[in-house]
C-alpha cells in the first residue's frame, strides 16, 4: 500500500495498518515495539489520525471517482480510463483504492476483480518492462486460483474455457509476465526455450496475446485494473495499454475500468506518458466506448488544515492559537496531506507538539515551531533527519532494501540483513533479527505489512527515495547495488530472480572479474524483455550488456564469442523493433566486418539489416543486400538474358506441372541450415524485386524451386509454392496447375507463414475458379492469422484485398465504411500505415458514392486528397497502379466513360499490361469489364465515332470468355452484360437476343448476391428498353436498379439514374 492522504486507512478489506506509522506512532498498544526497548507505549497521548475518517477534504474528488465506476458499471460495453493526478503525497493511491470499495459496496455477485501494480522510481529507459502490468496480471491470475479452488461450480471450468480462448503459442508469451498463469491452464511452458522466437514478429503477436487474455477474464468477471506511478512507466506498457483500449476490429469491447495515476508535476509535455494520453484523447473522439475522467489532486487550504488541526488537537486551544498554527503548518506543508503528517510528527519528536497530562490538552508555541523549523523546506529534509535517528544497522539495511523494490519478501530481507553483517565490520556482531529490524521500520512508519509478516512494502515513495539519500553518494550507492547484485544472484529463489538480476543490470559498478557474468544477466534481461515485445527495455539492456564485454577485438575472441553475438544480435534486433535504423545499421557493420566469422554466425545480423533497408521503403538496397548474401550461400543471377532465362524456367513449370508437384509431395523436411536461410532469402529477393526489379523475380522463383527439390521443404515452401502458382494464373493463364501448386502450398504450410501463403493463394490465384465471397472470407482469416503470428505484412495486404474486393462485389457501402474505418485504426496500431495507404482510394470512392457528389470521381475528400496521394506514395510504383485501377472504377461510376477510355488507353488495359505490372490480381477482371463498358456506352452515343472502342470492347471480351471457359464464376455476369451491350447496338441482332443476355447477368449477379452489379445490368436494361421506345420496359428496370442501388448505400448512383427515371416516365 503506497502512502496517502487518508487520515485512517483502513483499507477495502478492514485492515487498520497505516494510520500510525506514517506520522512514526505505534499501531496498537499491544503490538508495537520501540528501537531498543520492548516497552508498551500508552496511545492514548499519542496524535489519533485515525478518528479524522478517509480521503479528509477530498468529497469533489470522490464524486467524481464514484461516477466513472458507476458509468463502468452499465450493461453497455465500456472503456472507462480515470486519471488521478497530483504532486507527491496529495493521496492519488488512497483515492484510486477507493474504487475497491465502490465495487464491493456494488458487486452484488461478488464476481469483481480489482487487482493493482506500481511502476518503480528507477530512470526511464532502465525500467523494468511491463513491472506494475506485471504485478496486477500475477495478482490477477492468483485470485483466479482461488476462486477456483474456492467455488468449482462457477471456476472449475475456468482452464477449458481458457484454454479454448487462448492457444498454446498466447500462453507461452504470456508467462513471462504472469507466471501463475500456468497453473490455471496446466501444461504449457516457454515455447521458446528451443531458440526458435522471432523477434521481428513478436510485438503484434505478445498484444494480441494480452489483449485475449484480458478479454477472456472481463467475460468472466468484471475487471478494474489500477496502476500507479505512470510518471515513471516503461514504453512497453504504454503500448500495450494503447492496444488494450483501441477499439481496431470488429466485435464488442468487454468492460474494464483503468485507472492510472501520475505525479503531474513530472509529467511534461515531451513525456512519453503525456503523449499517450494525447493518443488517448484523440481516440476518444472517434470511440464512443472509450470514456475518460480526470481527476486532479491539490494540497488541503488551509481552512482544511485548521479544521484538521481542530478536530486532531480537540479544539482546547483558543482560536487565535490554533489560526497561527495552521497558517505556519500550511506554509511549511503548502496542505501536502503526506508533508503535513511527517511535519506534525517531527513537531512531536522534537517536543514542539506536547499533550499535557494534566490539562489533558495538546500544548504549542508557534513563534518556537517557527523558529525550529526555518531550515525545513521540504518532505526529504524531514525523513532523512527521521531516519537518521535510526540505529547504524537499520540505517545501513535501508539502502540495500531500497534497490529491491516497492515490495519485498522476509525472505530476501533476510538475506539482506546477512550481506550487511558480513560486509560491515561494525555489524558483524549483530544479534538483531530480520523480524526485529522489520518491525522497527514498520513502527517508525517506513514499511507496511502487506500479510503475515511475509511481504512488505514501503510506506511511500519518499520513504524508499530517502532510504537512497542516506549513502554518501552515487558511486557508493553503485558499489553497494553491485555488492547486493552478487550475494543475492545465487540464494534467492527463482520467482525473486528478476528483481536481483534488475538491480546487476542497471548498475553502472561492476568488477572486472563479473563482466561476462553480469553482461549474460543483461542479454537474458533483454531477451526477456524482447520476448514480452518491450523493445525498448530490452535495447537499455543490452546495450549495457554491450558496455561491459572487453574493447575492440577481445569481444570476438573465442572466449567473449558467442555472448557478444548473442548481444549484438538481439541488440540490433531491438532497436529494429524500436525505428532506430541508424543503431541497426552501426551493431550489424560492426559484426559483419569480423572476417574469422562464419556466414551462419551472422544470419540474424543479415536478417535483421535488411528488414531494416525494407521498412525504410530502401528496396533496392535490401536487393541488393540480399544478392550479396546469396552469392555467399551460392547463388548468383544472370546478368544477360535473365528474361530468357526465366521463360525457360517458368516455362518448364507450367509443363511439368504433375511431375514436379510429385516430387514436392515426396520431399522431406530440410535440414541443411546454410540452404535454409538461402530460400529464406530468395523469397524476400522474390518480394522486393516484384517492387523495384522485377527481372530478378522470376529467377529468384526459379532458383528457390531448385533448391527445395534437391535439398526438401523449408518454412517457406508454401509461399513459393504460392508464388509459382500466381506466375502460372498471370503469365500463362494456365489456372488449373496454379491451383495445383497453391493446394500444395496449402497443404504443407506452418502457422508462422498461414498468413503469407493464404494472402497469395485467394488474392492472385483461387479467384480464377473460387466465388469471391469464399476469398473473402480466407484473406480476413489470414489477417487475424497474421496478427497471431506476428506476419503483419501479409496479414494487412490481405486485410486491404479483402476490403477492396468486398466493394467490387457490392457490400453496403456504410458497412464497408466502418470496416475501413476500423482497418485502418489496426494500421495505425500495428505501425503498418504504408499499407494502409493502399486503403485510401477505395475508402474514399465509397464515400463519394454513399452521397450526393457532384464531382465523385475525383479522389479527394475526408479520406484522401488524390494529388497528395500521388506525391506521398510516388517512390512506390504499385502505388501508381492501385491508384488508377480505383480511378477507372470511380469514373465508371460516376459515368463518366470518357474518362474511363482515356485512362483505359493512358495504361495500357486494352492491351492487357495490367497483368505485367500485378500479375493474377483479384480486381483485374473489374477493370476489364468497366473499360469494356464505358467503350459499348460511347458505341451507343456515337456508332461511327467509337468504332474502335467496339473492337476494344470485344477484345476485353475475349479475355473474359477465356477465363469463363476455365471456370471462373467471377466475371460470368461481366461476359453477359457485355454480350447483351453489344446485341443492344448492333441493328443485326433481334432484341430478343440482347434481352436473353440481359436476364442471364441479371440472374448471375443476383445469384452471387452482387448488390452493385444487379442494379447495374438492371440498369443497362433499362437504358436498352428506352433506346428502342420501351418506356414501360425501362421504367421497370429503372425501378429495381433503384432497389439494388439503395441497397447498395449508393446515393450518388441513385441520383444519377433518377433523371433517365423521370425520362422514362415521359
Amino acid at each position: 500500500m503506497a502512502a496517502s492522504t487518508e487520515f485512517s486507512t483502513t483499507s477495502s478489506h478492514g485492515l487498520d495498518r497505516t494510520s500510525f506509522p506514517l506520522l512514526g506512532f505505534p499501531e496498537a498498544a499491544d503490538k508495537t515495539r520501540t528501537p531498543g526497548n520492548k516497552t508498551r507505549i500508552d496511545t492514548h497521548q499519542k496524535l489519533a489520525l485515525d478518528s479524522l475518517g478517509h480521503l479528509y477534504g477530498r468529497e469533489t474528488q470522490v464524486a467524481l471517482l464514484s461516477g466513472a465506476f458507476h458509468s463502468f458499471l452499465e450493461p453497455t460495453p465500456t472503456k472507462d480510463v480515470v486519471t488521478v493526478r497530483g504532486e507527491s503525497g496529495t493521496g492519488k493511491s488512497v483515492l484510486s483504492k477507493k474504487v475497491e470499495e465502490f465495487l464491493q459496496q456494488n458487486d452484488n455477485d461478488n464476481r469483481g476483480l480489482c487487482v493493482t501494480g506500481k511502476f518503480d522510481d528507477v530512470p526511464r529507459d532502465a525500467a523494468e518492462p511491463y513491472s506494475a502490468i506485471a504485478k496486477a496480471c500475477e495478482m490477477l491470475c492468483q485470485t483466479l486460483l482461488i476462486r477456483m479452488r474456492d467455488d468449482a461450480n462457477d471456476y472449475g471450468d475456468l482452464p477449458h474455457r481458457m484454454r479454448e480462448s487462448l492457444n498454446n503459442d498466447d500462453i507461452d508469451l504470456l508467462l513471462a509476465l504472469m507466471p501463475s498463469l500456468q497453473t490455471i491452464v496446466g501444461g504449457g511452458g516457454d515455447g521458446f526455450s528451443n531458440g526458435s522466437i522471432n523477434f521481428l514478429e513478436v510485438k503484434s503477436r505478445f498484444q494480441h496475446a494480452f489483449k485475449q487474455f484480458i478479454r477472456f477474464v472481463c467475460s468472466v468477471a468484471p475487471i478494474v485494473l489500477i496502476l500507479e506511478d505512470l510518471q515513471w512507466v516503461d514504453q512497453g506498457s504504454l503500448d500495450i495499454l494503447e492496444c488494450l483500449l483501441k477499439n481496431d476490429d470488429q466485435g464488442a469491447q468487454s468492460s474494464i475500468l483503468l485507472l492510472m495515476n501520475y505525479r503531474d508535476d513530472e509529467v511534461d509535455a515531451d513525456h512519453r506518458f503525456a503523449k499517450f494520453l494525447g493518443i488517448l484523447k484523440e481516440q476518444q473522439a472517434a470511440d464512443s466506448q472509450l470514456q475518460m475522467t480526470d481527476i486532479r489532486l491539490e494540497g488541503l487550504s488551509e481552512e482544511d488544515v485548521e479544521d484538521l488541526l481542530k478536530r486532531l488537537l480537540e479544539g482546547r486551544e483558543d482560536e487565535g492559537n490554533m489560526k497561527l498554527l495552521a497558517e505556519c503548518v500550511h506554509s511549511k506543508t503548502a496542505g501536502n496531506p503526506f508533508y503535513l503528517k511527517q511535519f506534525l510528527a517531527s513537531l512531536e519528536t522534537d517536543g514542539l507538539l506536547m499533550f499535557n497530562s494534566e490539562s489533558d490538552s495538546w500544548v504549542f508555541d508557534v513563534s518556537h515551531i517557527q523558529k525550529a523549523t526555518q531550515a525545513t523546506d521540504n518532505v526529504l529534509t524531514l525523513l532523512t533527519k527521521k531516519l537518521r535517528k535510526l540505529s547504524p544497522l537499520i540505517q545501513a539495511v535501508l539502502p540495500r532494501l531500497a534497490c529491491l523494490g516497492p515490495r519485498f519478501a522476509t525472505t530476501t530481507a533476510h538475506l539482506v540483513l546477512d550481506h550487511v553483517t558480513q560486509e560491515c565490520d561494525e555489524h558483524s556482531n549483530c544479534n538483531e533479527s530480520i523480524i526485529d529490524v522489520l518491525l522497527t521500520c514498520q513502527q517508525e512508519g517506513l514499511i507496511v505489512d502487506c500479510g503475515g509478516n511475509t511481504t512488505w512494502e514501503w510506506s511511500h515513495d519518499k520513504v524508499k527515495e530517502t532510504a537512497f539519500l542516506l549513502v554518501e553518494n552515487k558511486d557508493k550507492l553503485d558499489h553497494i547495488k553491485y555488492g547486493l547484485g552478487q550475494a543475492l544472484l545465487e540464494r534467492v529463489p527463482k520467482q525473486s530472480l528478476k528483481a536481483i538480476q534488475s538491480i546487476l543490470c542497471n548498475c553502472q559498478f561492476v568488477e572486472l572479474q563479473s563482466t561476462s557474468a553480469v553482461a549474460k544477466l543483461n542479454l537474458n534481461a533483454g531477451k526477456s524483455s524482447m520476448r514480452s515485445s518491450a523493445s525498448h527495455g530490452a535495447a537499455q539492456y543490452l546495450k549495457h550488456g554491450i558496455a561491459l564485454l572487453p574493447a575492440e577485438q577481445g569481444r570476438w575472441a573465442p572466449t567473449y564469442l558467442d555472448l557478444s553475438l548473442a548481444l549484438y544480435a538481439t541488440a540490433a534486433e531491438a532497436q529494429y523493433c524500436i525505428g532506430c535504423h541508424e543503431q541497426v545499421k552501426e551493431l550489424c557493420d560492426e559484426v559483419l566486418a569480423q572476417p574469422s566469422l562464419p556466414l551462419l554466425k551472422k544470419r540474424r545480423l543479415y536478417n535483421v539489416q535488411i528488414h531494416s533497408l525494407a521498412s525504410q521503403a530502401k528496396m533496392a538496397e535490401a536487393t541488393d543486400l540480399v544478392l550479396k548474401v546469396l552469392s555467399k550461400i551460392g547463388y548468383k543471377p544472370p546478368k544477360l538474358g535473365r528474361g530468357l532465362l526465366s521463360m525457360s524456367g517458368i516455362v518448364s513449370m507450367s509443363m511439368t506441372v504433375d511431375k514436379t508437384i510429385g516430387k514436392l509431395e515426396r520431399l522431406k523436411p530440410m535440414e541443411d541450415e546454410e540452404k535454409k536461410w538461402g530460400i529464406y532469402l530468395l523469397d524476400r529477393l522474390a518480394s522486393y524485386s516484384y517492387q523495384c526489379d522485377a527481372s530478378l523475380f522470376p529467377p529468384a522463383i526459379t532458383k528457390a524451386l531448385d533448391w527445395t527439390v534437391k535439398h526438401g521443404r523449408a518454412e517457406t515452401t508454401s509461399p513459393l509454392l504460392a508464388t509459382i502458382a500466381l506466375i502460372l494464373a498471370g503469365s500463362f493463364s494456365d489456372f488449373a496447375g496454379a491451383k495445383k501448386y497453391a493446394d500444395l502450398a496449402i497443404k504443407y504450410m506452418t502457422p508462422s507463414v498461414k498468413a503469407q501463403t493464404y494472402f497469395m493463394c485467394y488474392q492472385f490465384v483461387y479467384h480464377y475458379q473460387t466465388p469471391n465471397h469464399v476469398c473473402i472470407r480466407r484473406l480476413n482469416e489470414a489477417l487475424e492469422t497474421g496478427i497471431k503470428s506476428g506476419n503483419l505484412e501479409s496479414a494487412f495486404y490481405a486485410g486491404y484485398c479483402a476490403l477492396e474486393a468486398q466493394f467490387h462485389t457490392g457490400r453496403n457501402l456504410q458497412l464497408l465504411l466502418e470496416d475501413c474505418k476500423a482497418y485502418a485504426h489496426r494500421t495505425d496500431s500495428y505501425g503498418q500505415e504504408m499499407i494502409g495507404w493502399s486503403l485510401s482510394p477505395v475508402w474514399q470512392l465509397a464515400e463519394n458514392l454513399s452521397r450526393i457528389e457532384s464531382n465523385g470521381a475525383i479522389l479527394t475528400g475526408s479520406t484522401m486528397d488524390e494529388e497528395e496521394f500521388k506525391q506521398r506514395t510516388e517512390p512506390y510504383a504499385h502505388f501508381g497502379v492501385l491508384l488508377n485501377r480505383i480511378k477507372t472504377t470511380a469514373a465508371f461510376w460516376f459515368d463518366d466513360h470518357e474518362r474511363v477510355v482515356q485512362l483505359m488507353e493512358e495504361c495500357g488495359y486494352h492491351k492487357f499490361s495490367i497483368e505485367k505490372a500485378t500479375p493474377a490480381t483479384n480486381g483485374i477482371g473489374v477493370v476489364y469489364f468497366h473499360c469494356a463498358l464505358s467503350c459499348l456506352s460511347l458505341v451507343h452515343q456515337a456508332q461511327k465515332k467509337h468504332r474502335p472502342h467496339k473492337q476494344q470492347a470485344k477484345k476485353i471480351l475475349k479475355k473474359l470468355k477465356e477465363w469463363v471457359n476455365k471456370g471462373n464464376p467471377n466475371v460470368q455476369h461481366y461476359e453477359s452484360l457485355l454480350e447483351a451491350e453489344l446485341a443492344s447496338c448492333s441493328s443485326r441482332q433481334p432484341l430478343i437476343v440482347a434481352s436473353k443476355h440481359y436476364d442471364c447477368a441479371i440472374m448471375l449477379a443476383g445469384r452471387l448476391g452482387l448488390a452493385n452489379d444487379y442494379g447495374l445490368a438492371q440498369e443497362r436494361f433499362g437504358d436498352h428498353f428506352l433506346r428502342h421506345g420501351d418506356q414501360d420496359g425501362a421504367r421497370h428496370h429503372y425501378s429495381l436498379a433503384l432497389e439494388s442501388y439503395e441497397k447498395w448505400g449508393a446515393t450518388s448512383r441513385l441520383n444519377l439514374l433518377q433523371a433517365r427515371t423521370e425520362l422514362a416516365r415521359g
